[in-house]
Parts: C-alpha cells; structure tokens; sequence
C-alpha cells in the first residue's frame, strides 16, 4: 500500500478531530480513527481482568486533557479507564495547556492464553470522572492504601515497607510490621523519606527512601496497589551510594573486586551474607504450601518450613565460570549446582532447574503467595516460610555460600509481589512474574513521533534487515558449523550472563566473551523498538532486562547529582561502556576497565522511553542521573573554560566533535527534554553544536572527515534525530543543519560514495591512514543520519538515491561481503537492532512499501484516510461510515 503523507502531524490532528465529531452522531464500533493497543499473554495462562499499564504517545495538537482519553474492549464496549500524562510536548507535564505527548494508561484486560487480544484508545469529545479504585489517604505516620481488595498499611518513617495487611471482610494478616533484614537483623533506618506517587483510580503507588544505618546501603522502594486486587508489587532497589573515590589519576577506583591489578588507590566494595524483606505471617497449625517441582507445580502439607533458592541459572552451561578458579571474583563462580532447590521441614531436594519464581502458604482460612520477576535469570534469589512463621524473600540470599558484594556507585533493584487472598486464582500465579505485554501498532507510533523516529518493518528488498533480526531470536537455517553462538539467546547461555550482577548485560561473543557489553550504542532502545514494531514478547524480555541492568548496573551512581552541584567530580553519575577489546572481565566483573566517559551514555535515552513506555520511577531517576552528569562535564570541562565560552581552538569538551562522545549526549539530552520539557536540555545540545560547527568549519584535514567513519556516523545520527524532533516543535537549529549538511556532502562524494561489481553501495574511507572499505551493518547508522537529512529537506529522491542502497548494503552484508544470515555476534545484532530505524520511519513517511505486523485494518485506515480529512473531506468519511463503507487495507490513497 503506498502512502503519500506530507504533513503527518496535522493531518493525525485533523482525522483525530474529526473521529471524535463523527462519534457525537454514530452508533459505537470500530473507528478509523482509534488507537489499538495490542495486548499479549506469553506464559500461556489466561488473563481475567488483569491489570495493564501502557504509556502511548500522542501527536502535537491531538489533546491536552487526559481524562478524554477512553479504552474500548475487543467488542467495542467503552471499559474503565485511568489515563494520566508523562509527558507534554514542548514543556512540563505540568503545563496543562500544552498538548500530551505521552499518556500513562492504566486498564483491565481480558487476553486467553497464549495469545493477543485488540483493545482500543479513543479521544472522545468530552472529559470523563476518573474510575473508582484504590484510594491513598496519610495520617499517624502511615500510610492507607485500600485497593477494595485489601486494605495496606505502610510506615513512612521506617523501611519496614508493610505495617499491615488485611483483605476484604478479613481480619489483619500480619503478626507484626514486615521489616528489611541485614546479615540476620532488623535494619536501622535513617533519613527515611515517604512519596505517593499516584494516590487514586485504578493504580497507586508509594516510594519509600531511606538509609540503612552503619552500613553505605540505601534502600529506594515503589509499592504499587491496583484496584481490586490484593496484590501488592514492590521494586526494592538496594544502593550503595558511597561516593567513588577519585584519585591522582582522576578515576574511580571501585572496579577491582578482587584488586587483580593491584591498584594502590583500591576502593572496598561493601560485603555482606544475607539482605532479605521478612513479614510476620501466622499461619494455623495446619499449613500447606504449593510451588513449582521438577515436573510441574507441587502442592503438600508442610509442618515447619519451606524454601525456594536458586543459586545458578539452570542452564546447560551454567557451571562455565563455577569450575574456573581465574573466575573467583565474578558472580557465577559461587554457584555449585544446576537445578533449585526446595527444602522442606529441613530436608533438601532437587527442584527444577530453573524455578519460575513462585510459593504459596496457607492454612484453612487464608493464603499468601510471594513471586519474583526474573527469579532464575537474577539468582541467587530465595523465598522462604520460616519455622518462626517469618515469609520472606531473600533479594541477596545467605543461602549462597558466596556471599554478596556492592561496589561504590553499584545499585540492584528486584521486583517482588505480594498476594493474600482466601485463595489464589491462576491468574494471580503469574501476574507479577509474567505481566502482559502492551503496545500500540508500528504506524502509530511513526504516526505520533513522540517516541521517535521509528516505522513499521520493511517490505521489498529491504525485508533482509526484518529476517536478519529475526535469526537473533530464533536460528537461521543457514546457521554455520563454528564456534559461534547460535542466537541472542544462546550467546546468552554460552557465556552465563545470568545472575543479579549480569543479567541484562551481552557477551561480547565476538571477542573473549567474558567481558561486558554494556549495551553498548543503541542496542536497549533497539530491543525496545523491534517489540513495538513486531510485538514478539522476547524482545521486550531481552530490552526490559537491559533497561533495568543499565539503571543499575552500568552507571557509577553517586548521591551528588544535581546538574550544577560544585562537589561533583567528572566520572560520578557516568556510565561503563565495553571500550577496551577482549577484557576477560576476572578482576573487573561487570565494569569495564574503560572508566566512565561522555563517549558511553549509551542506555540512557533507552532507560527515558522505557519510562515513557511503563511509567518506572526507578528507571527514570537513573536516565535523569547521567543526563544531568554528562550536562555538568559540558558545561565544567576539568581542562579548559565551559563550552559556552569556549572558541574552535580551546578544543572545550574535546569530543563534542563528530564522534560518539557527541552522539550518546545528545540523545540523552534529548530524550531528557521531551520527559521533563526543561529547555536546558534542548540549550545544552544547541550549545554544543554551536562549537561543533565551529571545530568542524575550521577543520581542513581530509582525514578528519574519514577516520573511524563507522563510529563518527553516529554523530549526525543523532543530530538528524535531534533537528527532526525541534522541527515537530516548529523549531530550527541553524548550527545543526550546517552539519548535517557538511556531512552528507562529504559522504555523496564520489570519492566516498561508490558501487561495487556486486551493485552494492559502500563508503571509501580512511583508518589512522590506511584506506578502508565500510561494507557492514554500521552503513544502517549511515542510513539513519541520511533519512534524516531526506526528511529535513523533504528529498525522497535522496532517500532513496545514497540511503536506500547503503542500508541495503548494510542488511544483505552484515558482517562482511557474501556472508549468510545468520547470527553473527553480539556486536553484529548490537548494530542491526539499534539502527535502521530512522531509516524505516522515513520510508513510511515518503510513501514507502511496510507491513503492519498482526493486521491492522482500522490503522491502515486512518492513515489511508490522512488527506481526505485534512483536505475538508471529513463529511464525506462520516458518511461512508455510517453506511459501513470501510476503507480497505490493500487500498491505494495518493
């Protein structure tokens, strides 16, 4: 179907407009004009009103009001709906008079097992009451969620999270407050603070922050509630929050666990046995449990205790770094056998070898289940009911002989969940563990823009790219006989990134393969982006992981953060990025010996549409603490005046040149901007490219312009994505132009620019002098910044004249010339996932061939219909609904 859509913003304003005055007239049905939000089941369960939380972008001028916005079941019947704004365009969420950008919805969903179920968002002409639900009211030092379900207590001056729990018609459950255990004991807790996050509708949610006392350990918690539900889900985020020291040599000097190096400066992690949340949970004398066993849920009598722990990943390769004593200091070496293990009134037995994460307790009159998200994949993790009637979920358990260790500037965060009821429905089995995956089609979200530049899978020749990510999940036939891992998920298991520490993290696979990637470019938002436009629930595994593992795993936090905080050293709120090739990772687990740099912000625009997408505080709060640490070193550089002052020869921050030292800031200040709408972030950017068009306008080397052209294409990657974002404000960036100008001419020279005797495209360049041939799937990142240029100048003809054939190149050839698809490597898939997606909004946009994965006829529709509504014919198209003439999705509107 080809699709001619010169002005997309307002023609979405205008059918959008015009869906909502059809309705005042038409009988309820599907609309051509609704947002469909597909949701999915993939633990083969079905869902019964299960709780949804979706963010969905909105295009400039569509609404303001969020309680405008109405969820639609799969029969078309209006259902209860809490929609609340993220974000605005062009400034705070908190100016209401701006336009949404992002809205954070909240539904109950009905999906059958295994499979995908369509609701509908529409904008509908007049505001609604928020839906009754779960209410927060404060008083007496405490906090009362009542969820109509259960009622919950929570102290906001201790970190005991949970005072008091009683369902509905129930007396209380709890024999005492819950409490956070260290090493055995009840944790002090100092400078606790307390925030509601939400307070009403169908979802609330507290934060719960404090110190725990003697120790560097802080604790930030957000307890989420749902209406009619007796479910609590709390992400409990353990921080060491000791500041990094920063020696002579200006580094941190927390990454030696076990000082293999024998660095003098040598920083101590903190150590501990055990850090577990315990609530008090009298049971009768008569008790059973039920969980998972080696061949499928269990359910006995028990007469004291049970337990849960999982100490490996239960893979086939999860001893590849327990029998190799050059592993010592990395996670993995702790583990001593394959399968979990459950043990019962003291007495041990095997369970499966990789436990879902799951135990119920419970006597004649009630039950309570405790669930972990991601148990096997985070181990060691251990659920335990006590023989003094404590249930508990051990975050860092003391069943792991190994003991646990949290660097300076090290954070993990968990999600648990807690369910009390009379009984427990198969439902409520997997909804914490397993929740249901949400997203809107591909062609909404190019449609809206406000998640940026992303359009549905490519058709034609280009569906290469589409098959070629498809063998990361699954193994393409034409899959080698070497030493190479067979897919994503293989690679993943060949090298156990597995484990509280890695889990998240890539093996660098093309390389030694112990060491950390680090979500190095764009891979997170990558993952993100392949599930959003093809829906395959693995991706949103492999990007949530990712996303989570960057927030806490890869930043050297700090507790100074503020942008203009005078304390602060440079690398404190930086990120690690893999930098120095084939480290084996022995002394340094997880950190790569490439200290913090501006060059990695890698993860953080990924961590601030993650937020967009889910409404994660946690996440968010980490996005924001390396956008705000690479804005101080621009605006402090340690060597020379600010930037702002600075002129082409001081040299400023050095690499806010045309490298990825710019290329990664920039995004991160982005994405920052359009979550906060604080006009820093968009200064901060301007400023920069005001020098670097400065630098670049003085630069006469020819070498300049070629050297590490695959790296340096991320640059104007990027200030493509950023110049089309400030022209959907109706905004310019002249310095940002001049650019991308420059560089387009540089790289459609015929010197550069040429066709090999195959017919494929490849960029001639230079490589600390020696001449160099780009042929692989970095011309995707060549590709973006290209399609950007064609969008900013509305050049199809450019397009697909030097884009099309380069991303082609990049698809067919993604490692070297003449090779199979197949996977190739984590720094292949890293490449292909994260780029080409400019690249694909832009050939949507000028009319270009795309699918719409799972169908999707009223979309198609809606952007079918674009120039008839915004030419006057929206009359027309009221009519030829109501006589039930549908546009079709073959149909060809030009």
């Amino acid at each position: 179907m080809t699709r001619r859509l010169r002005s997309g913003v307002a023609a979405l304003v205008a059918i959008i407009s015009a869906a909502v005055a059809c309705r005042t007239a038409l009988a309820a049905g599907p609309e051509e004009g609704d947002i469909l939000i597909r949701v999915s089941e993939a633990a083969g369960v079905a869902r019964v009103g299960e709780a949804v939380t979706l963010g969905i972008p909105l295009p400039r001028g569509a609404v303001t009001d969020a309680s405008r916005l109405r969820i639609y079941d799969p029969s078309v019947n209006p259902i209860a709906t809490d929609c609340g704004v993220l974000a605005r365009w062009g400034g705070p969420s908190s100016n209401s008079a701006l336009p949404i950008g992002a809205a954070l919805c909240d539904f109950r969903a009905d999906v059958a097992a295994s499979s995908t179920a369509t609701y509908r968002l529409r904008i509908e002409a007049a505001a609604s009451a928020p839906p009754d639900g779960v209410t927060v009211t404060a008083g007496n030092g405490q906090l009362t969620v009542d969820t109509g379900a259960a009622v919950f207590v929570i102290p906001t001056d201790s970190l005991q999270l949970l005072a008091q729990v009683t369902p509905a018609g129930a007396t209380p459950l709890l024999g005492a407050p819950a409490e956070l255990r260290l090493d055995g004991a009840a944790v002090s807790a100092e400078n606790v603070s307390a925030r509601v996050i939400k307070d009403r509708g169908l979802r609330a949610a507290v934060e719960i922050k404090g110190g725990i006392a003697g120790t560097p350990l802080d604790v930030t918690a957000v307890l989420t509630f749902h209406a009619q539900s007796a479910t609590v889900v709390a992400d409990i985020r353990v921080e060491n929050n000791e500041v990094a020291a920063i020696q002579e040599d200006n580094q941190p000097h927390v990454n030696d666990v076990c000082n293999g190096n024998n660095d003098p400066y040598y920083q101590a992690p903190f150590t501990f046995t055990d850090l577990s949340w315990s609530l008090p949970l009298p049971l009768e004398a008569t008790h059973s449990y039920r969980t998972e066993g080696p061949s499928g849920p269990l359910a006995a009598a028990f007469a004291t205790s049970i337990s849960v722990f999982q100490g490996a990943s239960g893979t086939a390769l999860w001893d590849t770094f327990a029998n190799n004593p050059s592993y010592a200091c990395r996670l993995q070496h702790g583990a001593t056998a394959r399968a979990s293990t459950l043990t019962v009134d003291g007495a041990p037995t095997p369970g499966p070898f990789q436990h879902p994460g799951w135990l119920v307790v419970s006597d004649s009159r009630r039950a309570a289940m405790v669930q972990v998200q991601d148990f096997w994949q985070n181990f060691p993790k251990t659920l335990r009911y006590t023989d003094t009637g404590q249930m508990e979920v051990g975050l860092f358990p003391s069943e792991f002989a190994a003991g646990h260790v949290l660097r300076a500037g090290e954070y993990k965060t968990h999600r648990t969940g807690l369910t009390f009821g009379a009984s427990l429905a198969e439902n409520d089995l997997v909804a914490v563990r397993s929740p249901l995956a949400a997203r809107n089609d591909a062609t909404w979200y190019a449609s809206s823009a406000f998640f940026g530049p992303i359009g549905p899978q490519l058709t034609g020749r280009l569906s290469v790219l589409e098959e070629y990510l498809s063998y990361f999940l699954d193994t393409s036939p034409n899959e080698p006989a070497e030493d190479v891992s067979d897919n994503l998920f293989h690679a993943l298991e060949r090298f156990d990134e597995y484990g509280y520490v890695d889990y998240g993290d890539i093996p660098t696979d093309f390389e030694i393969g112990a060491s950390p990637y680090n979500v190095k470019y764009d891979f997170s938002r990558g993952l993100l982006y392949q599930f959003l436009i093809d829906g395959d629930p693995r991706w949103w595994q492999l990007a949530r992981a990712a996303v989570r593992h960057f927030g806490d795993i890869d930043i050297q936090h700090s507790p100074l953060r503020a942008r203009d905080d005078a304390r602060r050293t440079w690398p404190l709120g930086g990120t690690y990025g893999h930098g120095y090739h084939d480290e084996d990772a022995r002394f340094n687990p997880h950190r790569n010996y490439m200290n913090p740099t501006h060059g990695y912000a890698f993860g953080t625009h990924a961590a601030f549409l993650y937020y967009l997408l889910t409404g994660d505080e946690l996440v968010l709060d980490s996005a924001l603490e390396v956008a705000a640490s690479y804005h101080w070193r621009l605006r402090n550089t340690a060597d020379q005046p600010p930037l702002t002052t600075c002129t082409a020869e001081c040299n400023g921050w050095a690499d806010w040149t045309t490298s990825r030292g710019t290329a990664d800031p920039i995004l991160a200040f982005l994405w920052a901007y359009r979550v906060t709408g604080d006009g820093e972030w968009l200064q901060i950017i301007a400023d920069g490219l005001t020098f670097q068009n400065g630098y670049e306008s003085q630069e006469q080397s020819a070498d300049f312009w070629s050297d590490r052209l695959n790296i340096n294409s991320t640059n104007f990657r990027s200030v493509g994505e950023y110049l089309l974002y400030r022209r959907e404000l109706g905004e310019d960036d002249a310095n940002g132009r001049a650019i991308m100008q420059r560089w387009m001419s540089y790289l459609t020279t015929p010197a550069v620019y040429t066709v090999n005797g195959n017919g494929l495209s490849e960029l001639n360049y230079t490589y600390e002098g020696t001449p160099q041939v780009m042929h692989d799937n970095w011309l995707l990142s060549v590709a973006d910044g290209m399609a950007a240029y064609a969008l900013l100048t509305d050049s199809n003809s450019f397009l697909q004249t030097y884009a099309e054939p380069l991303a082609y190149t990049g698809s067919v050839d993604p490692w070297f010339e003449g090779d199979s698809h197949h996977y190739h490597g984590s720094h292949v898939a890293v490449n292909a996932a994260g780029y080409g997606n400019t690249f694909r909004y832009a050939q949507w946009r000028f009319g270009g061939e795309t699918t719409v994965p799972g169908g999707s006829p009223a979309a198609v529709a809606t952007l079918g219909l674009v120039l008839a509504m915004a030419s006057g014919g929206a009359a027309r198209q009221c009519r030829k609904r109501a006589g039930g003439n549908r546009s079709r999705a073959g149909e060809t509107h030009s």
